[in-house]
């Protein structure tokens, strides 16, 4: 039988059309992918490809910051946005203008940003608000490279620390680097540059036998004429102007001649007569008198011109109203008086006749006792210092013109005692030692006036138990105290780093003297041949005049007990960090010691550097910028900012006290040396 071949022949038309369809949706879903994939791995490989490119030029970045660094350090770290140069001498540097770049790289730049650490550890911080401090000595270098194909707002960017690099010593180690600095460097009697081995730095074995803390009324005295009350006196080198004109019994002014060779020999040459005088003045040629008379209250003298053993009247001062002149002080041949609460000035380029109307004038707040007058080392401002009465303003400071017409009150200082009587002001204005009118209590006090318009508490202070003073010197680190009443009418206080102390701390008596007839006045020298002298005008009537030699004392081998050795200035010639503090070679025997300060201060543009120029020429360093800044060599030196101390800068002194205990021994200083990065 034949089979029916319809249901035998297999139809393969609808499987081949779902196949189709099937490939179809495989296609749909696997060649986009494949697509895709294709194209990723094509525009990847050109993103790795600008990746690549990319991180060459970043590394090419932190390089060419690393260069400039190396060859400027000054000029690499201020912070910003820069861009590194290729420069026609192969090398790189870095500039603020953006430079062309392949068509492929969008930016290239180098952020340049501060670093702080915290102040304890030390560490880096991201941020700085409290407990932490901006490191001056490192940089944080960011390098960001940018491109926008194959994929837009595309970049990579490095970032590292660059440091100063490199350290140059700065070294005192002979006698020319200790014995010739320049003049803001300072030692006195105190010290001795000793040439042992290239040089050393020691306490000084004293003026002779003289000891400011060993005073002694054994020299020669001078009688001065008539019966007066002797009440001012102003010395220099060879010359002592007296004033007797404290009642009506005395002459007015005696001039009296002082060998300098020891021992010393007064010899009176003339006097001047008319006025009861108050205050005192004197130069070679010419002494002020500051007068109770209303119509001269400020009286020149001419000491060239004597006749029938009279000096003779040279010009005058009539200040406004019916005044007395209370002080006296000549600056720059401007005069400075002061009349009860006022301070006037007046010119004295020529000292012949009537000077006047006052150049200016200023209203002091009580009496002015006493007027001082410095011109800033730096500033070369010129500043009145005045010692007033009031119990609330006992020191005031007057800024005055350099023609003297225009005086302004900028600041002033009041004290828990009563009104000043006298005050001595430091050549650079730096410090004021001042004596108030109490017997009891603290009177004799140390201020602080770096800055004029805030002046601190007072250093420190002390008291004469019970004498009251009257007049105030200090030399060689000693402040001579004299006055009235008490035990003790002339008493020497030691001051080491702005302390006073006594003489000898175990007896208050050493460095005292007894003078019944009280002292009316004091005026030190130091001359130039070493010696120095303290001349003392007292009550004694038969011998009013009195000399006292001082000196930092020590004889025949024997040290002075302190002294205070301050550095010559060193210029990095720009700002530098100054890393590390030794002293490779020193001797400390038996009670010796030595106590280390450095002061380091920024440069100042101009005036004795020249015009543009930044220098330490006329950079100031006084007391104040060393005590707050004590180190122990060896050792590393802080980078922060403080008084007297801005670590990195241009300009560094250190300061040496060196101090004993046993006068038979001395420490030395051989060798001094700082590290410093430029």
């Amino acid at each position: 039988m034949r089979k029916d071949s319809r249901f035998t022949i297999q139809d393969s038309g609808g499987q081949s059309l779902i196949e189709l369809m099937i490939t179809v949706g495989l296609m749909a879903i696997l060649l986009p992918a494949i697509l895709f994939g294709f194209i990723a791995s094509r525009s990847g490989r050109a993103q790795s490809e600008q990746r690549q490119l990319a991180l060459s030029y970043a590394r090419e970045g932190q390089e060419a910051a690393r260069v400039f660094r190396e060859a400027d350090w000054t000029a690499f770290a201020v912070d910003g946005t820069y861009y590194p140069k290729k420069t026609a001498a192969g090398t790189w540097t870095l500039t603020p203008v953006a430079q062309p770049l392949p068509a492929t790289i969008t930016g290239y730049r180098i952020q340049i940003s501060p670093v702080f650490r915290d102040s304890i550890t030390d560490a880096i911080v991201a941020t700085c608000v409290t407990g932490c401090y901006n490191d001056s000595s490192t940089k944080q270098v960011t390098t960001t490279v940018t491109w926008d194909k194959p994929i837009a707002n595309s970049s990579v960017s490095t970032t590292g620390y660059l440091t100063r690099n490199g350290n140059l010593p700065y070294t005192d180690t002979s006698i020319n680097d200790f014995s010739n600095p320049p003049s803001n460097s300072t030692y006195a009697g105190d010290i001795k540059i000793a040439s042992i081995g290239d040089g050393a730095v020691t306490l000084g074995t004293g003026i002779g036998s003289g000891n400011w803390c060993q005073p002694s009324l054994a020299l020669d005295a001078q009688d001065l004429p008539k019966n007066g009350a002797a009440n001012g006196i102003y010395a220099i080198e060879g010359t002592v102007f007296a004033a007797t004109g404290d009642n009506a019994s005395g002459v007015s002014f005696a001039k009296v001649t002082v060998t300098t060779t020891y021992p010393p020999h007064p010899q009176l040459q003339n006097t001047y007569d008319g006025f009861k005088t108050n205050g005192i003045f004197g130069e070679k040629d010419y002494a002020y008198l500051a007068t109770d008379t209303n119509s001269k209250e400020i009286d020149i003298i001419n000491l060239n011109s004597v006749v029938g053993g009279k000096y003779q009247e040279a010009g005058w001062f009539n200040a406004p109203g019916n005044g007395t002149g209370s002080s006296v002080y000549v600056y720059n041949n401007i005069g400075y008086m002061t009349d009860g609460s006022k301070l006037y000035t007046f010119d004295v380029s020529s000292k012949i006749g009537d000077r006047g109307a006052p150049l200016g004038s200023a209203t002091i707040t009580g009496t002015g006792n006493k007027v001082k007058v410095i011109q800033d080392p730096v500033s070369h401002i010129y500043y009145a210092f005045v010692a007033s009465s009031s119990t609330t303003s006992q020191l005031q400071i007057f800024q005055v013109s350099s023609d003297g017409k225009t005086i302004s009150l900028v600041g002033s200082k009041g004290l828990s005692a009563q009104g000043a009587v006298d005050l001595f002001v430091s050549t650079d204005g730096t410090r004021v030692y001042l004596i108030t009118a109490n017997a009891t209590a603290q009177n004799v006090f140390i201020l602080n006036t770096s800055n004029k318009g805030s002046i601190p508490a007072p250093l420190d202070s002390t008291s004469t138990s019970g004498m009251t003073p009257k007049g105030i010197t200090f030399i060689q680190n000693r402040a001579i105290v004299v006055g009235t009443g008490g035990t003790y009418q002339y008493q020497v206080f030691q001051v080491i780093s702005d302390k006073f102390s006594n003489c000898d701390p175990a007896d208050s008596t050493v460095g005292k003297l007894a003078i019944g007839t009280g002292v009316n006045g004091v005026s030190s020298v130091f001359q130039g041949n070493g010696d120095a002298y303290s001349y003392i005008i007292t009550g004694d009537a038969s011998s009013e005049l009195k000399i006292i030699r001082g000196g930092a004392g020590g004889a025949g081998g024997l040290y002075t007990p302190s002294g205070i050795f301050q550095s010559r200035t060193f210029d990095a010639g720009h700002t530098a960090a100054f890393n590390y503090f030794s002293v490779n070679d020193q001797t400390i025997p038996g009670t010796t010691a030595i106590l280390y300060e450095i002061s380091i201060k920024p440069g100042l543009t101009g005036g004795s550097c020249g015009v543009g120029v930044t220098c330490c020429k006329d950079v100031p360093f006084g007391p104040g910028d060393f005590t707050p800044n004590p180190f122990t060599p060896p050792t590393a030196l802080p980078f922060k900012t403080s008084t007297g101390y801005a670590n990195p800068g241009q300009c560094l002194q250190y300061r040496a006290t060196l101090t004993t205990n046993d006068t038979s021994q001395t420490p030395y200083i051989y060798d001094v040396t700082f590290s410093y990065s430029p």
